[in-house]
Formats: C-alpha cells, structure tokens, sequence
C-alpha cells in the first residue's frame, strides 16, 4: 500500500486555480456544448443504422432520433440521453398515440404478437451502434474536454 499526500503549501497559486476551474467544469457552457455536440454525432449514427435496416414506413422514426440538452444528474454530473423522441403523427388504423421512443424499443427487443398479427424481430440497432461507435464518442468528449481545460484553464 503506497499513500501519497500533498498538501496545499506545496501547491502554487496557478494549479489552485486550475483545480477549482476544474471542479466547476459542469457549470462551464462550453462543457454542455461538448456533450451536445457529442450527442448529436451518436444522433447521427442512430439514424443511420435505422435508415440501413430499411425501417421507413414514414420515417417518423429516423427523424425523431435527436439528443436531450444538457443536463445535470444527482451527483452533479452531466449527461446527454439520445433516443427517438415526440408522438408519432397519426397512421392508418391506429386509435391510440404511439411515442417514437416505443417504437424504437420495439425494433430493439422486438415485440412477439399473436397471429395474424406480425411480430416485430429484435434488431438491436441502438445497442449495436454504441457498440461500434462507442469509443468515438468517447473520444470526442474527452478531446473536447481537454481543449477547454487546455485553451481556458491554462493548460
């Protein structure tokens, strides 16, 4: 077991300073941007796998795949959800209003219905995507995040 301790005489002024810009980066606009902007990207992909696998009926549900603003969690961190979002304009034959984000769980998990219905196969196009994309989005965050603490914190 190895403690290292550094108290805050043998830190100078400029590296206080960049912990507390640090420690406060979730306030930082700029910061929300990085995560929307990121979201977008992984928006982009979304929709891309949708319009691969053919799913096109009206297109209601490629076009509802967008990112939430920024918002902050429990703990104070931030986050960014992407998933279809909004009501879907009314169809033929359907009595009810369906949200974008259930239809695209259907086509995710698929859905078993009982003859002469249709079931719908599970498609996995979202957890898929994060998958192969994942890392990349990553990436963008955290090259985002470094050019603000580089460019604004006195990197």
């Amino acid at each position: 077991m190895a403690r290292f301790e550094v108290g805050v005489s043998q830190i100078d002024d400029k590296v206080i300073a960049r912990i507390k810009a640090a420690h406060d980066v979730g306030g930082n606009a700029k910061f929300d941007a990085v995560l929307e902007s990121a979201g977008e990207r992984l928006a982009e992909y979304f929709r891309g796998a949708l319009s691969q696998m053919g799913i096109r009926k009206t297109g209601q549900l490629i076009e509802s795949v967008k990112p939430t603003k920024a918002k902050a969690g429990k703990n104070g961190a931030k986050y960014v959800d992407v998933y279809p979002q909004g009501i879907r304009a009314k169809e033929s034959g359907r009595k009810k209003p369906v949200s974008n984000a259930m239809v695209g769980y259907a086509h995710e998990y698929g859905v078993m219905r009982v003859p002469p219905k249709k079931s719908t196969p599970a498609r996995h196009w979202m957890s898929n995507t994060v998958d192969d994309v994942g890392e990349e989005i990553q990436d963008a965050v955290t090259q985002g995040l470094n050019e603000i603490f580089n460019n604004e914190l006195g990197g």
